[in-house]
């Protein structure tokens, strides 16, 4: 993916692209880089919150509160960390973490075969390390993080998306 030098306070809008076909897998979105920022995050009451750290007016905080997923809808979030380290999962960690939210992706992007190989009651945890949903031409795109029990969120394929400024 694409390096982008947003500062927390300063992000620049942002398109993901499939490297298929050239089709945008989200509208325009708000780059933010959590490096930029000194947070770690736990859980209280099941709520993840910030747990310390310093924050910027306009800093983006990933919080379970917000509608569609973590992540608030618009936004690129570039993670220090894997999703699976944050979500405690015992998965390979996926490279490359951008976090997305599930309402930022197209209606174009479908679920693939390795949809029915992850795990889950109404929603899914990707397995096996693959991505479960692909972009219309065919080609794989990303991985949808959404069962009950976690956090909801997208993050998509290094290999497969790049990034454009919008």
């Amino acid at each position: 993916m694409g390096a982008f030098g947003a500062h927390i306070g300063v992000p620049m809008n942002v398109i993901l692209i499939c490297k298929g076909c050239g089709k945008p897998v989200t509208g325009t979105l708000r780059h933010y880089d959590e490096a930029d920022a000194s947070v770690e995050f736990g859980k209280v009451n099941g709520r993840l919150v910030p747990f310390k750290g310093t924050f910027a007016k306009g800093d983006i905080i990933p919080n379970s509160s917000t509608e569609g997923g973590f992540i608030p809808k618009g936004v690129a979030f570039k993670a220090s960390v894997s999703v699976q380290h944050f979500l405690h999962l015992q998965t390979d960690e996926l490279p490359h973490q951008y976090w997305l939210n599930l309402d930022d992706i197209k209606d174009h992007i479908l679920r693939n075969q390795n949809w029915e190989k992850g795990y889950g009651c109404c929603g899914v945890i990707p397995g096996h390390n693959k991505p479960n949903r692909k972009c219309i031409c065919g080609v794989d795109i990303g991985y949808e993080f959404s069962e009950c029990y976690y956090e909801k969120v997208f993050v998509p394929s290094a290999d497969t998306t790049r990034w454009t400024h919008a």
